[in-house]
């Protein structure tokens, strides 16, 4: 379901969550802690299925979505698992923002490289 759906039942709260963290600064960067700034060449790289959180074009912080379509350089198309609503999110003029999975990568290749050693008869596998 698209958020501009006339079908859509979503009733805006006069505050909400994002509202409320965008005029807290310390919440506004406790929610960007792990997220990484992606940089308009880097958009095209971007795989779906990863989390997206951005700053609106005025400022506002916005918990973002799984990215299910990239059209970069234009847009990209955000949904929320949730409510099951999707939008687009203009790449022009909003700041974007993805998981940084440095740390993960790091430990999937540290395991690829043991399983390696192992299969080579390397390392060995102690019952103790």
């Amino acid at each position: 379901m698209k958020i501009t759906d006339k079908s859509n039942k979503y009733v805006r709260p006069m505050t909400t969550q994002q509202d409320i963290i965008t005029q807290n600064i310390e919440l506004f960067n406790d929610k960007l802690k792990d997220y990484v700034q992606i940089h308009a060449e880097n958009y095209g790289d971007i795989d779906t299925g990863i989390w997206i959180k951005y700053i609106s074009h005025d400022g506002k912080y916005r918990s973002g979505g799984i990215l299910i379509v990239n059209r970069s350089p234009l847009y990209f198309i955000l949904k929320n698992p949730f409510n099951n609503l999707s939008w687009s999110v203009n790449l022009l003029n909003n700041i974007i923002f993805m998981k940084n999975n440095s740390l993960y990568r790091t430990k999937m290749i540290e395991k690829n490289n043991l399983y390696k050693l192992y299969e080579a008869g390397l390392v060995e596998i102690l019952e103790n």
